[in-house]
C-alpha cells in the first residue's frame, strides 16, 4: 500500500516539482512511511524571495515550501521489488511477495539468506544446497551433522542434499553409509569409510563389530558357521540358513547329517542310513557294540561273522574266530588277545604261539612248532609255522634255522653261510659244496682260484688259479714281497711285486731290480734328485756327471735340456758346461773350428767339429 501510494505522489506532485524548478528550488523527493515528500534547502534565491522552510510533505499533512533559489533535478527513489539492493533493504529478490524469503519491505524472513539481489532467496532446510549453502539435510536442527545455517558440523559429512549427514565411525547408521561398526578401520566387515560391506561379513547392526561368515564362530545374527563359504553342506554360502537335513554346532563348526555317506562334525559314523542294529546308530553318534566302521558311507564289519574284514593299512578286524567272545585269542572286537595268540584263519578257532605248547585240536592250520616265542625268523614263525630251513625239536625247544649264520651240528649243519642260497658254498640245507671251504663255525665260504676273493672269509687274494709264486698262492694267501689288490670293477685279484720293471698299485717307480741309492728304491719309491720316468730302465739324476738311464748330456744349465736331450749347435761334455757352435770361439778339442755360424760350404762345417777342405780357418775366420 506504501509504495503504491508512493508511485502516486510522485506522479502527482511532478508538475508542481517543475515549476518549483524555476523558482529556484532544488528539491529532492522521498517517500516516507506517511508518503511525504522533502525537499532540501534552496539555493540562492531570485531577488525579491523569503526563506519559508526547507521541505514540504505529500501526506495526510502536505507541507510544501522551501528557498526560492535556482532550480534543480529531481532524484528518483529505488524502490522494493526492482531486484536491486538499495538504501535500507537488506534483500531485494525482484518482487514485494511475502513468504519468498524476501518479505514485502525487502526484509530477509526467518530461516532464509538471500546473497544475490535478483534471485531468489535461499532457504536452509529445503534438502536443496543452494549457493551459501554448505549443505542441507531437509531440517533445520543443529548437532546432526548440518546446522540450522545449513554449514557441515565438525566430524560429519553430508554429500547428498536432502538425506541425513553422517559421520563414519560413531557407530550409528547415517546419511549414505551402509554400515558404522564405530571405528573407521578397513579389513574389518565394514569398509574405513562406511561406504561397503566388506566380502563375508555382515554388519547389519550399527555400533556392533561386523560378523564374518567362514571363520568358524557363530556369532549373533548368523545362524550357522562351518568356517567356508559354501553351500551344500549343510551352512548356507552367507552363513544366514542351516541347510535341510543338516544340524550344525550351537558355536559353529561343521554341520552333519546323519545318513548321508559322510562322516561329519561330531559323528562317529555314517553308514549312509538312518538305521539302527547294523553297527552305526541311527543319530551316527555311536558305533555299535561288536561292529567297526572306518569307511564312512560303507557297511559297517561285524565282528563274529567268521569274516575277517577291512583294509590292513587302515582301521580293521586283526581276527575273526566266529564268535563275539573273549579270551579265545580273538576278543569281542575281534582284536587279537594278546601278542601269544595267533587267528590265521578266518572263522576258526585261535591258537596260542609262544606258550611252548604245539596245538593242533580245532584249528584249521595246527601249529608245526612252538619255540616259546611268538618272533618270525628263528625257525618257528610268529604263527608257530616252520620256516624254510628250520629244524624243530621237541615243544618249548628253540629251533635251528639254516642260515642263520651259526653252525649247529647237532641239527646236522655242516655249514652255515647266513642265507640259504645254492652254490655259493654252503647249500640251502647247510651243507658244504664241492671244493669250497667255510668256516667250521659258520659264516661265509670260499673256493680258491674261482677268480672271485670272497668278502668276509679268510682269502686274500684271488688270481683265477692254484698257482704259487705268483703272488697268490695256492690257498689264496699273499706271498711274501707281492701285493694284491682287486682292479676297481673287477673280482679276480692282479698280483705284483716291486723290481719286476711293471709299475703298479702304489709304486712310484719300478727300475727292475731291488737295489737302493739308485733313484728307485727296494720299496719301488723314488728316492731324492732323480726321476724314473721309463719301467724297467735306470732312474735319472741330472746333473750328478754321470749319464744314467736315458740322459744324453748331464749338465745343468744352457744347452742341456733336462739331461735328456741338447739343444741344436750345442756339444755337452759330461759334467762340463755344454758348448756353442757359431760363438766364434774355437774350444780345443771339441771344436775343430767356428767361424761364428752354423753353415757349410763356408771353411768350417756347420757343427765346427772339421775345417772343409781347402780351407784353412784361425780363430773366429776361414779363408781358402
Amino acid at each position: 500500500m506504501i509504495k503504491s501510494l508512493t508511485v502516486k505522489l510522485v506522479a502527482l506532485t511532478g508538475a508542481v516539482l517543475f515549476s518549483l524548478a524555476g523558482c529556484g528550488g532544488n528539491p529532492s523527493v522521498s517517500a516516507g512511511a506517511a508518503g511525504s515528500v522533502s525537499g532540501t534547502d534552496g539555493g540562492e534565491g531570485g531577488t525579491g524571495g523569503t526563506d519559508t522552510g526547507g521541505s514540504f510533505n505529500l501526506g495526510a499533512t502536505a507541507n510544501m515550501g522551501g528557498d526560492q533559489g535556482q532550480g534543480g533535478a529531481i532524484e528518483p527513489i529505488a524502490p522494493c521489488g526492482d531486484a536491486e539492493l538499495a538504501g535500507d533493504e537488506a534483500c531485494d529478490d525482484g518482487n514485494t511477495d511475502d513468504g519468498d524469503g524476501c518479505d514485502a519491505s525487502c526484509a530477509i524472513e526467518p530461516g532464509f539468506s538471500c546473497p544475490v539481489p535478483g534471485a531468489q532467496c535461499e532457504e536452509c532446510g529445503n534438502a536443496v544446497t543452494e549457493s551459501s549453502e554448505a549443505c542441507d539435510d531437509g531440517n533445520t536442527q543443529s548437532d546432526d551433522g548440518c546446522s540450522a545455517q545449513c554449514q557441515i558440523e565438525a566430524g560429519f559429512e553430508c554429500p547428498v542434499p536432502g538425506e541425513s549427514c553422517n559421520a563414519c565411525g560413531n557407530g550409528e547408521l547415517e546419511g549414505i553409509e551402509i554400515c558404522d561398526d564405530g571405528n573407521e578401520q578397513d579389513n574389518d566387515g565394514c569398509a574405513s569409510d562406511c561406504s561397503a560391506t566388506e566380502l563375508g561379513y555382515d554388519c547389519s547392526v550399527a555400533g556392533s563389530p561386523c560378523e564374518l561368515c567362514g571363520d568358524g564362530v557363530k556369532q549373533g545374527n548368523e545362524a550357522c558357521d562351518d568356517n567356508n563359504r559354501y553351500s551344500g553342506d549343510g551352512c548356507l554360502f552367507n552363513c544366514t540358513l542351516v541347510e535341510d537335513g543338516y544340524s550344525c554346532p550351537v558355536g559353529g563348526g561343521a554341520c552333519q547329517s546323519c545318513g548321508n555317506g559322510l562322516k561329519e562334525g561330531s559323528e562317529l559314523c555314517d553308514d549312509a542310513n538312518q538305521v539302527a542294529g547294523d553297527g552305526c546308530a541311527a543319530d551316527c553318534t555311536a558305533i555299535e557294540t561288536g561292529f567297526l566302521c572306518p569307511v564312512a558311507g560303507r557297511t559297517c564289519y561285524e565282528c563274529g561273522n567268521g569274516i575277517q574284514e577291512g583294509s590292513f593299512s587302515g582301521e580293521h578286524e586283526a581276527c575273526d574266530d566266529g564268535n563275539k567272545l573273549d579270551g579265545d585269542g580273538c576278543s569281542v572286537s575281534c582284536q587279537l588277545d594278546g601278542d601269544d595268540w595267533s587267528c590265521p584263519v578266518p572263522g576258526q578257532a585261535c591258537v596260542n604261539c609262544g606258550n611252548g605248547s604245539i596245538e593242533d585240536s580245532g584249528a584249521f592250520i595246527k601249529e608245526q612248532c612252538d619255540d616259546t616265542n611268538n618272533e618270525s625268523n628263528d625257525g618257528c614263525s610268529e604263527a608257530c609255522q616252520l620256516e624254510p630251513g628250520a629244524t624243530c625239536g621237541a615243544a618249548g625247544q628253540a629251533c635251528v634255522l639254516c642260515g642263520d649264520g651259526i653252525v649247529t651240528a647237532s641239527a646236522g649243519e655242516v655249514c652255515d653261510d647266513g642265507n640259504r642260497f645254492d652254490r655259493d658254498g654252503c647249500s640251502a640245507s647247510c651243507k658244504a659244496e664241492t671244493d669250497w671251504s667255510c668256516p667250521p663255525s659258520g659264516g661265509p665260504c670260499y673256493k680258491c682260484g674261482n677268480g672271485v676273493r670272497e668278502a668276509g672269509t679268510t682269502e686274500q687274494c684271488d688270481d683265477g688259479n692254484l698257482n704259487g709264486s705268483d703272488g697268490c698262492s695256492a690257498t689264496c694267501q699273499v706271498e711274501s714281497g707281492f701285493t694284491c689288490q682287486e682292479p676297481a670293477g673287477k673280482l679276480r685279484s692282479t698280483c705284483d711285486r716291486c723290481g719286476n720293471g711293471k709299475v703298479r698299485f702304489n709304486e712310484q717307480c719300478d727300475d727292475g731290480n731291488l737295489n737302493a741309492s739308485d733313484g728307485c728304491s727296494a720299496a719301488c719309491t723314488l728316492e731324492s734328485g732323480y726321476t724314473c720316468p721309463v719301467a724297467a730302465a735306470a732312474c735319472n739324476s741330472c746333473g750328478n756327471g754321470k749319464l744314467v738311464g736315458l740322459e744324453v748330456c748331464d749338465y745343468v744349465g744352457a744347452g742341456c735340456l733336462n739331461c735328456l736331450a741338447i739343444s741344436p749347435h750345442d756339444q755337452c761334455p759330461v759334467g762340463q758346461p755344454c758348448l756353442l757352435c757359431g760363438d766364434g770361439v774355437v774350444t780345443a778339442p771339441y771344436e775343430a773350428c767356428d767361424d761364428a755360424n752354423n753353415n757349410d760350404n763356408d771353411g768350417c762345417r756347420a757343427d765346427c767339429l772339421a775345417v772343409e777342405p781347402g780351407y784353412i780357418c784361425v780363430a773366429g775366420g776361414c779363408t781358402l
